[in-house]
């Protein structure tokens, strides 16, 4: 008896722990879901923008959305979706990114998006870049046709974990500006600006150049290499938001934005650099090594739009990205996160350049969000319904332009645009120069008590690749329709 009642009473203990686990997620869920509905907000038509918030209108109605919540949210689903993602170390499942070169190099063909995803997930897995990966990707007008596009390097140095260089079949590294020249360059023949970033957009989302390009293919293939394999390794926010942007100048109604105002320009500066000291050489001649300067020439990028773009870009976004995710989006967080300036540049030019980089991002955002065609959730009847109707079709307008490029999402979307959307060229043209504000830099030192400490947050990931599903669905439903 004592046992059969010490038994019972485990269970009732048992079934009660459960029923309150039970409890405890449906409110968690519906916490959540209150949690989302509050990410957007009508605005009265009346009342002033309110400061650190996306602004959308549709249908009469207005609408404003947290800058940090929505970027939040839409870097953790990245984070998800690579680490749902198959590697390309799986040989059996990916043979084509496993094949060798005579020489017995690393040989990988990418036949689609999803090939890049793949080598990304690999790197990560490895916590490191390939140490050698040659890149092959087909024609998309002759089958029989591999383009040789270069190949991946990590480089050998201490502290370069995340760094993954790309070389052109030449052997080359070359910078974004002068891939900006290689873009200008196609601008011949009847061809616009526009007509380019249309070419460069399809080829980054794995379809066949517009026609006119296809001579272009492998140049166009280049950009999306490094930015959907390279740059995401560092950090996929920073892929994603320079898809994004090449998306933006591609779909825009207005003018699209010069290539150099989106992948920066270069210019030549002198430095004045001591030598390192020389061990094996008598005192005389150490000492003499170590006083001596020399006038060495550097070229140094200024960054662009792009957020992959210019000189310590991985160093300058890191602050940005770390700022977000730390809930702290002011000028003063995002320079005191920046620690170094690159080779040709003091520190205190590098956080002013990181600072450029957070308001051509916020920019980039703001311009897809407004080019979003929400008008069909205007449709809804309940304030409520309409405005997670609104929410729902603003985040797909997001990934539909920014993670198909990357292999995370299937291709051949479309990109629920409006059809007299707001030219994003024009807008980004009014990002301030990364130089502007020099003299308002912050000092060399700063407290770091004000430091913000990243808050602990939870998202039911399921919940929001469902949300894709529901949205993919729905916008088949209404391509039916349409036809």
């Amino acid at each position: 008896m004592p046992k059969s009642n010490k038994k019972g009473g485990r269970a009732k203990a048992s079934a009660s722990s459960s029923s309150g686990a039970v409890v405890s997620n449906a409110q968690d869920m519906q916490q959540g879901n209150q949690d989302t509905l509050r990410m957007i907000q009508t605005r009265p038509a009346t009342s002033a923008p309110g400061p650190n918030t996306f602004q959308v209108s549709a249908g009469g109605f207005d609408y404003q959305l947290p800058q940090l919540d929505l970027l939040q949210e839409f870097n953790r689903g990245l984070q998800s979706a690579y680490a749902n993602t198959v590697s390309s170390s799986d040989q059996e499942q990916l043979p084509h990114l496993n094949a060798q070169t005579p020489d017995g190099r690393r040989l990988a063909t990418l036949m689609e998006p999803s090939d890049r995803a793949a080598l990304v997930k690999e790197a990560q897995d490895q916590r490191r870049g390939h140490k050698y990966l040659k890149l092959e990707a087909p024609s998309s007008s002759n089958s029989q046709e591999n383009f040789k596009l270069g190949r991946l390097q990590n480089p050998p140095m201490k502290g370069s974990a995340k760094e993954q260089h790309f070389y052109d079949e030449s052997g080359s590294f070359t910078p974004y500006p002068r891939e900006a020249d290689h873009l200008e360059e196609l601008t011949t023949g009847g061809k616009t600006r526009k007509d380019v970033w249309k070419a460069l957009d399809a080829v980054n989302r794995g379809e066949k150049p517009p026609n006119g390009f296809e001579a272009h293919e492998q140049l166009l293939m280049s950009v999306p290499t490094i930015t959907n394999i390279s740059e995401v390794q560092r950090s996929p926010l920073m892929g994603a938001s320079t898809n994004l942007e090449i998306a933006n100048q591609a779909h825009s109604t207005g003018a699209s934005a010069s290539f150099s105002s989106a992948f920066g320009t270069s210019e030549e500066r002198k430095l004045d650099t001591k030598r390192k000291r020389n061990s094996k050489k008598d005192d005389s001649e150490a000492e003499n090594a170590t006083k001596k300067k020399k006038k060495e020439q550097v070229t140094f990028n200024l960054p662009g739009t792009l957020s992959s773009t210019g000189t310590g870009a991985v160093h300058q976004f890191d602050a940005v990205e770390n700022s977000i995710m730390n809930r702290e989006l002011s000028d003063y967080a995002v320079k005191k996160k920046v620690k170094r300036g690159p080779e040709g540049a003091k520190v205190a030019e590098a956080r002013n350049l990181a600072v450029f980089k957070k308001n051509a991002l916020l920019s980039t955002y703001s311009e897809r969000l407004k080019m979003t065609d929400i008008e069909r959730a205007q449709n809804e009847t309940s304030a409520e319904a309409r405005e997670e109707a609104t929410l729902m079709r603003l985040r797909s307008g997001l990934r539909r332009n920014s993670m198909p490029q990357m292999g995370l999402l299937r291709t051949g979307l479309r990109t629920l645009e409006k059809q007299t959307a707001s030219p994003s060229g024009v807008s980004n043209a009014d990002v301030r120069s990364p130089l502007d504000d020099a003299e308002n830099d912050l000092d060399e030192t700063y407290d770091p008590t004000m430091d913000v400490q990243e808050e602990e947050e939870s998202e039911d990931e399921s919940e929001w690749a469902k949300h894709v599903d529901d949205e993919i669905e729905d916008d088949e439903i209404e391509d039916e329709e349409t036809q």
